[in-house]
C-alpha cells in the first residue's frame, strides 16, 4: 500500500468509518486495515477494543465453567455423585463414606427376601444355599465364554 492510501484510511477511520467499510473501499480485510492503523500509530477505536475484551472475557470464563466441570467429574472419579454414596464407592472412592453407604446398601439387601435361587441371590443377598452358588457359577461361566453380555 502506497503512503496515500494509509493516509486515506486513516482519515477514513477518523470519519467513523467501520473497519469493515474501509476495508470494503480498498479491496482488503478489516483485519489488515486494523495493523495499518496500528502501525500508523492510530489508538484502536474504543468499540473495537471494548468488544476484543468482551470476547477474551467470555472466553476466559467459559474455559473456567468447562475445566472446573472436568476436574469435578475427575476428582468424583468420573460421576456428579456426592461422597458418601453407592455410586461414588462403585466407581472407586475409597473414603469411609462411601464405603459405609455400600455396607448399608448390602446389608439393607439382606434383610429382603431373596430371589429363589438365582445368582442375583448369591451376588447381591448373599444367599450361599447350593443352587444360588451354582447359579452364580454358571453366569461367570457364561461371561467368560461371550455367551452372555453385562
Amino acid at each position: 500500500m502506497t503512503a496515500e492510501q494509509k493516509r486515506g484510511i486513516v482519515l477514513m477511520r477518523r470519519s467513523g468509518r467501520t473497519l469493515q467499510e474501509v476495508g470494503d473501499a480498498f479491496g482488503v480485510t478489516r483485519e489488515y486495515i486494523r495493523q495499518i492503523l496500528k502501525a500508523q500509530g492510530e489508538p484502536p477505536s474504543r468499540a473495537d477494543t471494548e468488544s476484543r475484551k468482551a470476547v477474551r472475557v467470555r472466553r476466559l470464563v467459559r474455559a473456567v465453567a468447562v475445566a472446573a466441570r472436568h476436574q469435578l467429574r475427575a476428582d468424583m472419579g468420573g460421576s456428579l455423585s456426592p461422597h458418601g454414596s453407592r455410586s461414588r464407592y462403585e466407581r472407586g472412592c475409597p473414603c469411609d463414606a462411601c464405603r459405609a453407604a455400600q455396607r448399608e446398601y448390602t446389608r439393607s439387601l439382606r434383610l429382603k427376601d431373596p430371589p429363589t435361587h438365582s445368582w442375583s441371590g448369591y451376588m447381591n443377598y448373599g444367599c450361599r444355599c447350593d443352587i444360588c452358588r451354582k447359579a452364580h457359577s454358571d453366569a461367570l461361566w457364561l461371561r467368560r465364554h461371550g455367551m452372555v453380555t453385562a
